[in-house]
């Protein structure tokens, strides 16, 4: 029910405002074709109007179906939404016939607003300027309404589910009734033939995603793999159900019987796409393995990789072995790179970049590294382990992967260990201040003293850079 202020406590059903009794009357004696209730944004109070409100926190539409308002026929119906109207004040309950040729539905204001604008156009403006145009509108009119629909509820609705990861198909609202009789009708033919090369297209980007799972793990690890694995097959898995759907199979019938040139390369996508959900969940259901020892890494310091890593190590080997659609050198060689990052990642969780170059607590920065450099080594000595075991279980396909391309970042990374532990021991020679003078003497101390304030100087003026 709507209602219910900003603080969230529920003391009962909200007043009804002084204006929702006309209206529901108006609405009830056909004379107003809309009825909009719906809570103020700021207040939280239960409003009512005949026409859209510009703002609202969450609404109820109530829609006369354009030939129900037309004969009359919507008038027991919208007597049923009346009534629930006013015994929701009361906090009766009432529930309007399933028949009724009425056309209702919720917004909730605080989600997204491309959301938002899908639901408003599904659900309330499209069927019934469809309906419209159908009836009365002239028909150059019509068909110039419905392709401009179309293409934008289209790209509304991928927008939307794209933002999460999704792909959807948009299926055109439009009444088709029988295949042969609808494959007559060139200008709905040619709409659905749009349709189906933007679905065509979808379906094409959707496979060529495969391909840029690793750019989409980043340095997340190999549990960035496993994420890119699950969203894949709740994808595909989706868009293999949106295929077998019947609204989009009814269009698809149309087509046919249009004899649509373009119908062959969608069909051959569409057999793809079963294929590519398959293999998605096979390779889902050996890498979740991953999900655990991935944990586990993901919290150890440096000085703990050594002991997480053979039970990553461990599954990956199981991967390799039994995974039928995960068995390419290519794609256990981008894996055992996403452990690398992982481990480059949790020891650079362990430095301070910032207390390095202000010269703080030294000591301990040139431990750290050291501990970083160390852990390297373990990854390395793990690997090898490893892919020594690998082999020897299975010589007709040892590990036999591209080293420098695994290790290529952990590498460079070690690289940088040792500059920084170069740096911090020029801080520790020439960053000591000026406490040398103390020790200093001779007939020279004063200038030995100056020549070392200069080159403490100008080491601090290139640190400063």
């Amino acid at each position: 029910m709507l209602g219910g202020g900003p603080s969230g406590a529920a003391t009962g059903p909200p007043p009804l405002p002084a204006d929702l009794p006309p209206l529901l009357e108006r609405f009830e004696r056909g004379e107003a074709p809309a009825l909009f209730c719906y809570t103020a944004p700021d207040t939280g109070q239960l409003q009512a109007a005949a026409s859209m409100p510009a703002s609202f926190g969450k609404l109820l539409y109530v829609l006369r179906e354009p030939h129900a308002a037309a004969s009359g026929n919507g008038s027991s119906a919208a007597a049923s939404v009346c009534n629930t109207a006013r015994s929701a004040a009361s906090g009766t309950q009432h529930s309007a016939p399933a028949s009724a040729p009425l056309a209702v539905g919720y917004l909730d204001g605080g989600r997204s607003t491309l959301a938002q604008l899908q639901e408003l156009l599904a659900g309330c403006y499209l069927p019934h300027l469809h309906a419209a145009a159908a009836g009365s509108w002239p028909e150059t009119l019509a068909q110039d309404w419905a392709a401009g629909a179309q293409a934008y509820a289209s790209a509304l609705t991928e927008a939307v589910h794209a933002a999460h990861g999704k792909t959807a198909l948009f299926v055109p609202l439009e009444e088709l009734g029988e295949a042969g009789t609808a494959a007559r009708r060139r200008e709905l033919v040619q709409r659905l033939e749009v349709q189906l090369l933007r679905w065509t297209q979808q379906i094409r980007d959707l496979l060529d995603r495969h391909g840029s799972r690793e750019a989409a793990g980043g340095d997340a690890g190999p549990a960035g793999e496993v994420a890119f694995w699950r969203g894949r097959t709740a994808d595909l898995g989706g868009l293999r159900d949106q295929l077998e759907g019947e609204r989009l199979g009814r269009v698809l019938r149309v087509l046919e019987a249009a004899q649509s040139p373009h119908l062959p390369a969608f069909q051959a996508l569409r057999g793809s796409i079963a294929a590519e959900a398959e293999q998605a969940a096979s390779n889902l259901a050996f890498l979740q393995e991953l999900e655990g020892p991935c944990a586990a890494l993901e919290a150890a310091p440096p000085t703990g990789l050594a002991t997480v890593l053979p039970p990553v190590l461990d599954v990956l080997r199981g991967v390799w072995a039994l995974a039928p659609h995960y068995s390419s050198p290519d794609q256990m060689t981008g894996l055992l790179r996403q452990v690398s990052n992982a481990v480059v990642a949790r020891c650079r969780a362990c430095l301070d970049l910032r207390a390095i170059l202000e010269g703080r607590q030294l000591g301990d920065v040139v431990a750290r590294l050291e501990e970083c450099c160390s852990a390297a080594a373990a990854w390395r000595a793990a690997y090898g382990d490893a892919a020594a075991r690998a082999s020897a279980a299975l010589p007709s396909r040892p590990w036999a992967f591209d080293s420098a391309a695994i290790f290529a970042h952990v590498e460079a990374f070690v690289q940088r260990c040792r500059d920084l532990q170069e740096l911090c021991a020029a801080q520790q020679q020439f960053g000591c201040g000026p406490a040398l003078a103390g020790v200093l003497s001779g007939a020279e101390a004063a200038e030995v003293a100056r020549a070392l304030s200069e080159v403490q100087a100008a080491f601090a003026q290139q640190m400063a850079r």
